[in-house]
């Protein structure tokens, strides 16, 4: 029982509710509106390991909702994440500022150094392609076998100058299930580019590392084999 005065400084109109009705009614919805959250994060590849029940019952609460709007930075260049963001509604345009030749370099040493990292090929499969997705490594290998890069000779220095002009690239579109600070939690590397709100509003979960090495070590996953 709950026990309170009130003070009415104007004229107020007051309703109540039975806590039995409010169970029919509105604890209901409530539920299956937590439920709908529950099931978005639980089929994530990261948690498939554990039972739904077990999910909701002893992890759910380490997630913390947040909300971009459109033209809101996420991340950019240097940035080092400390929590892995999911993002559940909404799409992030991943930007660069550089030039083609400096862009070339910079992806082809980014690549080399991925796979020869043995932090990355000791991963399982399923986070290497979630680290690594078929679009980003599309990307990738399209700037890395540009044949324009393979002899430069014979181009005028107009056309070498251009390559050496900084401009912003649109690199990739991230959008509904993909996630954010993988390869800063599994490979120690910080953004190296900028990700910019390209809908109305983003909406996401947030988790901290400390909290998903938790699950990990708990739950013994396949997301380090």
């Amino acid at each position: 029982k709950r026990n309170a005065t009130i003070r009415a400084e104007t004229e107020v109109i007051l309703g109540w509710l039975k806590s039995v009705d409010y169970i029919d009614m509105i604890e209901p919805k409530r539920r299956m509106e937590k439920q709908k959250e529950v099931s978005f994060l639980y089929n994530n590849f990261f948690f498939q390991e554990i039972s739904l029940h077990l999910f909701d019952k002893n992890y759910f609460h380490l997630f913390s909702s947040c909300e971009y709007s459109r033209g809101e930075v996420v991340f950019s260049k240097g940035f080092r994440p400390r929590a892995l963001i999911f993002i559940k509604e909404g799409k992030i345009s991943v930007e660069f500022n550089t030039s083609i030749a400096n862009m070339h370099k910079i992806i082809k040493s980014f690549y080399e150094y991925i796979f020869a990292n043995p932090l990355f090929m000791n991963l399982s499969r399923l986070t290497q392609k979630k680290l690594l997705t078929d679009d980003i490594i599309k990307v990738i290998l399209k700037y890395i076998n540009d044949p324009i890069f393979k002899n430069l000779r014979g181009y005028s220095q107009k056309f070498l100058d251009e390559l050496n002009k900084d401009r912003t690239f649109n690199i990739v579109t991230l959008d509904e299930n993909d996630i954010l600070g993988l390869q800063e939690m599994f490979l120690g590397i910080p953004f190296f580019m900028k990700g910019i709100v390209n809908a109305r509003k983003l909406l996401c979960y947030e988790i901290t590392f400390e909290h998903i090495q938790k699950i990990i070590y708990n739950e013994k996953q396949i997301i380090i084999p």
